[in-house]
């Protein structure tokens, strides 16, 4: 898979072209859906019906899939073999990590019975295969000589090991190939340096720098798609996991939205929620508006990869693609595809949709100083004076607890997370978190176990502004009259979770003892004890326990999702984060087999292990010297709400403000 060698949008055009006059005789597709991201204008889904045979490799059926005639349920990158060139000197190899499910991959004989039958062979046999051994199979039965040829490795996977032969007399003229071959299987590919050009700098340099041409009237708004956080064009708009995954800036899950300006919104008459028609010289949709204190004014942004008509149950018929705003033409510079090309009109239609998110926090509690900063100087000073931070000298009436070998805790530097949510997904995943639907969420009925909260920072000035000015705005949710005039402020994330406080509210309330406090720390709940009351969850400040209000199904295929070290909860019963006790208990369990205590970092939370700038830690606080316990220790550490004296496990550290602000 040459990556750096990757078709333009123009070059799809011309396919399309080429189609259409009848070309094209044989079309295979795989991990693409033109029919979706290419404008409707543009003419390719009809043209797809002048390809005699159509045959796509895919695990879903997405609008192009739908419209081929042989489809091939095309099995995971996590089943498969390959291989990709990003650019110049860099080769990858990509590894199958688990066997395929049964009865997923395409059968060869599927595709060579078609292509065979006008030859008159016959192909005995069923045999599931991987869709590079049934090209395989098609080439040795179509190519003269084929089974002597490029096509006369058995599996794909020895393929990819063959064509990886020249590239061993490159990279590693004087090894062995077998010696190569685990060397990259260990490294994931390999790569050289490349060798150094020779570049002359030009004594100027002179830019025709000026504003877009865009199509549209005058006083409309520049049409900004974006690519969506979750689903990027669309491709993974399938995965229910996603859907409940909020938006990063907006917060908001499921449907699609057109984010405008608070000038804007203010100009127009526009309030959240309100749908409007955002039409374009090509096309117009119906979208909701969100109000958004950081985009800039005269802008229209809509976030792309939703409006599907196809592509499975979650993803069929929910939002609005603006694929349809766009022109057809492309870039006569790059052949790409015109992002910034249209202005749009808004108008209103004379209804309201209520954009949901999860439930959370308000912006209100922001003057709670939930998310606490601290400008460079002063943080790079207290860090070398070795400041104590100032929640480790709380009084208390309650005497300290005492832990014989462990106590789990965590810490979370704010100035490190970017709040992408993939822990998120992490959680869900590792915790067999159910999928609950939109209308739950309406409800109040995430059953997260870990959220991000983002907050806007207005600055001192600006917050004093935008709490004159405050407005109920619904959890996470943020109102154009909440920001002072012209104030752009700024994001800031905070990933909440249990805290595992050392004096838990939640404890003491339940009237079964089915929350309560281990010997290592944790704040544990034993889901057949709980009776349902829901007493912890109205007396924990976090808001972070989740209570389980139906008994969800998990079908086939999707049962092989769940991960069998954890509980799967039932109806009535109160749920929450466990810190990956599953996996603590894993830890210690290798430890004791080879007489040792845990490592230090040895344990990690699925959240720390999938978390990308490396904001979380987990370890044994008891441990003096573990990272855990050296970053709790922190001038930069604060306990969120600590003034209440639960003792989290779970520190912070203060996001750092650079600049004019720092």
């Amino acid at each position: 898979l040459a990556l750096g060698q990757a078709s333009r949008y123009a070059d799809l055009l011309a396919l399309g072209r080429a189609m259409a006059a009848g070309e094209i005789a044989v079309l295979l597709v795989k991990d693409a859906n033109p029919v979706f991201t290419l404008p409707e204008k543009s003419g390719f889904a009809a043209a797809l019906g002048n390809v005699p045979f159509v045959v796509s490799f895919s695990g879903h059926l997405d609008e192009t899939t739908a419209r081929a005639h042989l489809v091939l349920p095309d099995l995971t990158p996590l089943e498969s073999w390959g291989d990709y060139s990003p650019r110049a000197g860099v080769w990858g190899l990509m590894q199958p990590t688990m066997a395929p499910v049964p009865a997923v991959g395409p059968r060869r004989e599927d595709l060579l019975d078609l292509l065979l039958k006008r030859a008159g062979e016959t192909f005995p046999g069923v045999v599931t295969k991987a869709t590079g051994d049934v090209l395989l199979d098609a080439g040795r039965a179509l190519v003269p000589g084929g089974d002597k040829g490029p096509f006369r490795t058995k599996t794909f996977a020895d393929y990819v090991r063959e064509s990886w032969q020249p590239l061993a007399r490159t990279v590693m003229p004087k090894v062995a190939f077998e010696v190569f071959w685990e060397t990259a299987l260990r490294r994931g590919g390999a790569w050289l340096e490349p060798a150094p050009a020779k570049v002359t700098l030009q004594p100027g340099l002179r830019l025709a720098a000026g504003p877009a041409a865009l199509e549209g009237p005058a006083d409309g708004l520049a049409l900004m798609p974006v690519p969506s956080s979750r689903f990027y064009d669309g491709r993974g708009a399938n995965k229910a996991w996603l859907h409940e995954t909020p938006d990063p800036m907006t917060q908001l899950v499921y449907e699609s939205w057109v984010e405008v300006a608070a000038e804007t919104a203010r100009a127009g008459g526009l309030v959240e929620g309100d749908v409007v028609r955002v039409a374009s010289p090509h096309g117009q949709i119906e979208l909701p508006v969100w109000v958004s204190d950081t985009l800039q004014p005269g802008v229209a942004a809509i976030p792309i990869g939703l409006g599907h008509a196809e592509y499975g149950r979650f993803a069929r018929g929910l939002g609005q693609s603006p694929y349809g705003l766009l022109p057809v033409d492309p870039d006569p510079a790059s052949g790409g595809r015109r992002w910034l090309a249209v202005r749009v009109t808004l108008t209103k239609v004379g209804r309201r949709e209520k954009l949901a998110t999860p439930a959370g926090v308000t912006e209100v509690d922001h003057q709670r100083e939930i998310i606490e900063t601290m400008p460079f100087k002063e943080a790079a000073r207290l860090e070398k004076a070795r400041q104590i931070p100032a929640h480790a000298n709380l009084p208390s009436m309650y005497p300290a607890l005492r832990y014989p070998e462990h106590r789990w805790g965590m810490t979370v530097d704010l100035d490190s997370c970017i709040g992408c949510q993939a822990c998120v997904v992490a959680c869900v995943a590792e915790n067999n978190v159910p999928i609950v639907g939109k209308p739950q969420i309406d409800y109040g009925r995430s059953l997260h176990w870990l959220r991000v909260e983002r907050w806007w920072d207005h600055g001192p000035a600006g917050a004093a502004a935008a709490h004159a000015r405050e407005v109920p705005s619904g959890p996470g949710l943020s109102h154009a009259a909440e920001a002072a005039p012209g104030a752009r402020p700024q994001a800031r994330f905070l990933p909440m979770l249990c805290q595992h406080c050392e004096i838990a509210p939640c404890e003491p309330v339940c009237p079964v003892f089915a929350a309560y406090h281990t010997p290592e720390g944790l704040n544990a709940q034993v889901y057949n004890r709980c009776v349902g009351t829901r007493y912890c969850g109205n007396n924990c400040p976090y808001m972070v326990r989740r209570f389980n209000w139906f008994r969800f199904d998990w079908p086939a295929p999707m049962t092989l999702a769940l991960n069998p070290d954890v509980t799967v909860r039932d109806r009535g019963v109160m749920e929450k984060c466990t810190m990956c006790v599953q996996r603590i208990i894993a830890g210690k369990d290798r430890a004791r087999d080879e007489k040792r205590r845990p490592r230090d970092g040895e344990i990690l939370t699925a959240c720390q292990q999938t978390c990308p700038t490396q904001a979380i830690t987990f370890g044994d606080l008891k441990d003096p010297r573990s990272r855990v316990s050296r970053l709790s220790a922190s001038a930069r550490g604060y306990h969120v709400l600590g003034e209440l004296g639960t003792r989290p496990a779970v520190t912070y550290l203060k996001k750092v403000i650079r600049g004019p602000r720092g």
